[in-house]
């Protein structure tokens, strides 16, 4: 009697790598027209090691249109920041910031907001 023999050793799917984490927050929530907003975004791996050198973009979009934001790479403390005046805008305003950072093949995203207030 033959052995069973089965298609071969097994193979697994690779699992796909984990994206970067990724936070940012704006200096203020409620914020002044005619003042700047500053942006600060970190960048860390799933371990929670922050991350150096990792390019970051963004956009402020809000009923005025779209605003878009190029950052420094991050610093040895995965952080980075970027200053942009406040625009002229309706009381009540809301500014919504999508955060994109990538390095190599990993990348991460994230959303924050601000309102304008005169």
């Amino acid at each position: 009697m033959a052995a069973c023999q089965g298609p071969g050793p097994y193979q697994p799917t690779p699992t796909p790598r984990p994206p970067l984490v990724v936070r940012a927050w704006v200096e203020y929530p409620v914020a002044r027209m005619g003042n700047v907003q500053t942006f600060y975004v970190q960048v860390s791996d799933p371990k929670g090691r922050t991350l150096k050198g990792v390019n970051v973009i963004g956009e402020v979009n809000s009923q005025y249109g779209r605003v878009s934001l190029t950052f420094p790479v991050t610093d040895s403390s995965g952080q980075t920041r970027f200053k942009e005046a406040i625009p002229t805008a309706t009381a009540g305003t809301l500014f919504e910031v999508r955060v994109l950072a990538f390095v190599n093949n990993d990348t991460g995203e994230v959303y924050t907001s601000y309102t304008v207030w005169p």
